[in-house]
């Protein structure tokens, strides 16, 4: 099998990632696209789930179902704020390359 590959300079950007994930049998290939977008984006990025299905052919509860599996695996942490007068804030993402949770 041979692999073509694009020649990695400052005109072609190119992700570098810990690809331990990548052959992790207890996620779909959903979940992996999800992630792989989601480490692509700089560091400081704010994720907004409506703004991830623009980016994908998938439909917004596709895409709310594989998020939905990067928590439950761990490699999405999700915090919801909370406001002085008790209403609901933004929720908060945060994406992790290695889970931060062991499944039993």
């Amino acid at each position: 099998m041979a692999t073509y590959r694009k020649i990695k300079n400052k005109e072609n950007p190119y992700v570098m990632i810990n690809k331990e994930w990548v052959n992790d049998a207890t996620m779909s290939a959903k979940s992996k696209g999800i992630l792989l977008y989601l480490l692509s984006l700089p560091d400081d990025w704010i994720i907004h789930e409506i703004e991830i299905v623009k980016h994908f052919t998938d439909g917004e509860k596709s895409i709310r179902t594989g998020i939905r599996e990067l928590i439950k695996l761990g490699y999405i942490t999700r915090e919801q704020e909370r406001h002085e007068n008790g209403k609901f804030g933004e929720l908060n993402y945060d994406v992790h390359e290695v889970p931060t949770v062991t499944l039993l």
